[in-house]
């Protein structure tokens, strides 16, 4: 089995630029204001061409949703396990990838709870679904050592390929350690898992730059 040191799980990546800039993650409430999937079926069922005033409500409601968001990060950044989880939980919950990351940090690194790998996986792939790409990572060093879920090269090493083919650079090293480990023929099946869920999930243009050889 590979040592755990040299595979990185990536989180840290998405905290914020404002995290830094000194603004207050107290500031306004931490349930955030708009359900982003309720959203995004409205603009999926709206008639077209859209008024403009309808487009301009459409664009206020995502922003909002956004800034909410941004604020429960950079609560969680700070170490405000309290206000962040419960609204990065209820976001998780209604399908947003970005906080199903989080609460898969949350289970992975025990932040205001016991530490469950299981519960981490669970999370990290429903963001890994939806193509969140430091998720796809975090899910391939859980299948490579065997946390949380029992340990697979395969999966792993699809995982790691989704990622790198984003351009993750931590996913690229791990994919290229983790080879070290594999047989030609397990790298060839392990790449044809992850081709075949590109293919699955509509050859979204953000795998348009996997090289179909690595």
């Amino acid at each position: 089995m590979l040592n755990r040191s040299t595979l990185v799980a990536a989180v840290i990546s998405l905290l914020p630029l404002s995290a830094a800039s000194g603004d207050d993650p107290n500031s306004g409430d931490t349930k955030p204001e708009n359900d982003q999937p309720g959203l995004l079926k409205d603009i999926a069922s709206a008639p077209f061409p859209l008024p403009i005033t309808r487009v301009m409500d459409l664009l206020e409601r995502q922003i909002r949703y956004i800034a909410d968001r941004e604020r429960l990060i950079i609560a969680f950044g700070r170490g405000d396990y309290e206000a962040a989880l419960k609204g990065l939980r209820g976001l998780a919950d209604q399908g947003d990838g970005i906080a199903q990351l989080y609460m898969g940090v949350v289970n992975d690194r025990g932040y205001g709870v016991n530490p469950d790998p299981t519960k981490a996986v669970a999370w990290y792939r429903k963001a890994a679904e939806q193509g969140i790409v430091e998720a796809q990572n975090n899910l391939g060093v859980h299948y490579t050592n065997g946390q949380g879920v029992p340990a697979g090269y395969l999966q792993a090493y699809k995982w790691f390929y989704l990622a790198a083919a984003q351009g993750n650079a931590q996913a690229a090293i791990n994919r290229d350690v983790l080879a070290q480990r594999m047989s030609a023929a397990e790298i060839a099946a392990a790449r044809q898992l992850a081709l075949s869920w590109i293919a699955d999930h509509g050859n979204d243009p953000r795998y348009q730059s996997a090289d179909r050889n690595q």
